[in-house]
């Protein structure tokens, strides 16, 4: 969403840039790339250069075929994994499977606008 509007979603990303460290799995950026051209039409250079900025700003985990059973939901395996492979201590989903799952291991799951609602208390 940060990359398709200039609201909220653009904000926490710029701020993450500044104030954290990120995790994105490989698997994460494909579905990216997927939805992009899938859903919203968008040409294959505009994605391919939020790509490669995300590539550039974040730390990417490769993705392991079969990710260990965490969620009801099999892709979601991937990315939770991937977080915790990172060693993420927060992954920002609006996803409900997901943040039913409260916290895993350290990494707690929380909506974006949640998550920047705390940030914006801090600064």
């Amino acid at each position: 969403a940060a990359f398709l509007t200039r609201g909220q979603a653009s904000q926490v990303f710029e701020h993450l840039i500044g104030a954290h460290s990120m995790v994105v799995g490989e698997y994460v950026l494909e579905e990216f790339t997927r939805h992009c051209h899938d859903y919203f039409g968008l040409p294959g250079w505009d994605v391919a250069e939020a790509v490669q900025l995300v590539r550039g700003l974040a730390r990417v985990i490769p993705d392991v075929p079969d990710p260990p059973w965490i969620s009801q939901d099999p892709d979601d395996d991937h990315v939770i994994s991937a977080a915790l492979r990172g060693e993420a201590t927060v992954l920002l989903s609006a996803d409900p499977d997901i943040l039913s799952l409260g916290t895993i291991d350290g990494l707690r799951m929380i909506r974006p606008d949640d998550f920047w609602r705390l940030e914006r208390g801090k600064l």
